[in-house]
Formats: structure tokens, C-alpha cells, sequence
């Protein structure tokens, strides 16, 4: 019959599974390629541990929590700004009329 699973040698054969495996895991290989890219264009050749990846995540966390409090104070100094400006400008418009009246 002709209906023959191809050989494992066959060449033809390693080109199909290699084609259809591309095909079915094309996103996880795109990621792998990226990082391997990355890891080769900065000289990386060995990744850090775990408790040094835990370490540096739990220092930028503290940064990012000081840093959020930084931008919160502001923001509210900000928001106290602008309603100073308006009463401001509020105060000058209402003080127009009453000059040209005189």
C-alpha cells in the first residue's frame, strides 16, 4: 500500500514534524528567540538565582512604594494649586465689574 507512514529517517519527513511543530508552539519559540537575542546582545550567559531575582523584585518594590507616596503628595499639592489659581482668577472676575462701575 501507499499510504505508508514516512520513515523517521526520511528527510521529507523531519521537514513536515519540524513545519507543524513551528506552526503549533509558534508563540512560546517567538518568546524564546527574543530572550535568547537579548541574553546574547548584553553578554548574558547565565541567569541569576531565584533568591537574587526575589531580592532585587522586593528593593524595587520598596522604590516603587516610595516613589507612588513622592507622586500621591504631589498630586494633591497639585490639586491644591489649581483650586488656589481658580479662586484667584474667580476673585478678579468678580472684582471687573464692580471697578468699571464707578
Amino acid at each position: 500500500m501507499s499510504d505508508k507512514k514516512p520513515k523517521r529517517g526520511n528527510n521529507k519527513y523531519q521537514k513536515d514534524c519540524s513545519a507543524a511543530f513551528e506552526e503549533q508552539h509558534r508563540a512560546e519559540l517567538t518568546a524564546y528567540r527574543a530572550a535568547a537575542a537579548y541574553f546574547k546582545a548584553n553578554s548574558i550567559t547565565k541567569l541569576p538565582s531565584p533568591k537574587k531575582l526575589e531580592a532585587e523584585y522586593a528593593q524595587l518594590a520598596s522604590e516603587k512604594a516610595k516613589f507612588y507616596e513622592q507622586y500621591k503628595e504631589a498630586k494633591e499639592e497639585l490639586l491644591k494649586l489649581k483650586t488656589a489659581k481658580q479662586n484667584v482668577a474667580s476673585f478678579f472676575r468678580e472684582e471687573e465689574p464692580a471697578q468699571q462701575e464707578r
